[in-house]
């Protein structure tokens, strides 16, 4: 984590991210906050409101609030990302799971990122899908 919202006066939760190959988070959207990304290494599929597009570096994306996506690195090796959340908040739910037994569980992690607004409404992407 590079800012959290002490660090941003609540307006905003800035860290990098390093995302194994062929991962991702499930389908999701947030309630309470916006999120972007800026690619700083990897290809990654994206799903947005249903709509598919490859992001490489460079490539900045947002998630508005209520928004259904994810994504998926589809290299053969790490990815990286900058993501901003807006405002802050998104820290709490992965500072707890990261403080708890890993991994966690997918139970838990509903329970944990629910509280923040966090969704889950569908699986992972595959790196397979056209």
């Amino acid at each position: 984590m590079l800012a959290d919202g002490a660090a941003t006066g609540v307006a905003a939760v800035i860290f990098e991210t390093t995302v194994p190959p062929r991962s991702g988070p499930p389908l999701h959207l947030h309630a309470q906050d916006d999120e972007y990304f800026y690619i700083l290494a990897g290809r990654f599929k994206f799903v947005m409101d249903g709509r598919t597009f490859i992001a490489e570096p460079g490539a900045f994306v947002a998630a508005p609030r209520n928004s259904v996506h994810t994504f998926v690195n589809l290299g053969p090796g790490e990815g990286r990302m900058l993501l901003v959340t807006t405002p802050h908040g998104l820290e709490q739910p992965f500072r707890a799971v990261s403080a708890g037994p890993q991994p966690p569980t997918p139970a838990t992690l509903t329970e944990v990122f629910g509280r923040a607004g966090i969704e889950f409404v569908g699986p992972p992407l595959s790196a397979d899908e056209g």
